[in-house]
């Protein structure tokens, strides 16, 4: 076995990639700050969001305000749409509940989206705010290119909750991460912005299916052991033959290192609890 350090350390990310996007501050949101171009336009996202998988907010609502000639009622909702939805495009719309067994921290949860939204305001850039809170990931606009022209129901809601999912995610992963998609059992390493290698991989059965987590890549050793986990102990019930070069050492099976370990001749370093 043979360990390497020099490796520059990258992101892994089980299941989807991100963009970087640079955060900057902005002045608090104050009363009567919608013009009404900046009304027309929020109308246009709010009918927009379906695009994005997304539910409509109340349009209606925002309608009725502008009719009513009230520039305080028109401010307020204005503002509480757009915040909203800008909400929706960072965050996504599912409960907790619905993003159990995800376990990649969101970051963009400490996000200021009221300060981003007040400099958009000031600076007539609210396309440009909206444009910035949706994922720019290349595999996201896929996504969303083919959610507009399938017809079949239920292949809209699979691309709908893969569309979901970019929205869970962190958006600054750094220039170099390795994306796994284990629904097409491939791994997909990017750097600096385009992808650079595809390689197959393996992923859990329905029964253990693998974890969707995300972890620092520290380095990769090279012709590695394969410390074989209890499950799969359990699930062959000890047969291992030692010809393919298993062996049972301090109470554990394990493989040795040579072109039929089960990992390969090259192993990823990437501490996690999985």
């Amino acid at each position: 076995m043979m360990r390497i350090k020099s490796v520059k350390k990258i992101r892994l990310l089980l299941n989807i990639g991100i963009v970087p996007i640079l955060i900057a501050t902005a002045p608090q949101l104050h009363s009567k700050e919608w013009k009404p171009d900046q009304i027309v336009q929020l109308e246009h996202w709010l009918r927009s969001a379906p695009q994005d998988a997304l539910p409509v907010l109340g349009a209606e609502e925002l309608e009725a305000a502008r009719k009513s000639g009230n520039r305080e009622a028109i401010d307020r909702v204005a503002t509480d749409l757009a915040l909203k939805l800008a909400r929706l495009h960072l965050l996504g719309s599912s409960t907790p509940a619905q993003k159990a067994g995800w376990r990649i921290e969101d970051s963009d949860i400490g996000i200021d989206v009221q300060s981003w939204l007040g400099r958009a305001l000031a600076g007539d850039a609210l396309d440009t705010f909206y444009q910035a809170l949706r994922p720019r990931h290349p595999d996201y606009e896929a996504l969303r290119t083919t959610y507009a022209g399938e017809t079949d129901p239920d292949r809209r809601l699979t691309l709908a909750r893969n569309m979901e999912r970019w929205r869970w995610l962190p958006r600054s992963l750094g220039n170099d991460y390795v994306l796994v998609n284990a629904a097409f059992f491939e791994a997909h390493l990017w750097r600096d912005g385009k992808e650079a290698g595809t390689w197959p991989v393996i992923v859990g059965k329905r029964s253990t299916p693998t974890p969707v987590f995300s972890a620092t890549i520290n380095g990769v050793i090279l012709n590695p052991w394969w410390n074989i986990p209890a499950s799969i102990v359990r699930e062959m019930r000890g047969r291992f033959p030692a010809s393919k070069g298993y062996v049972y050492l301090n109470g554990q099976w394990r493989q040795k290192p040579g072109p039929g370990n089960a990992l390969g001749q090259m192993k990823l370093d990437m501490p996690n609890p999985y």
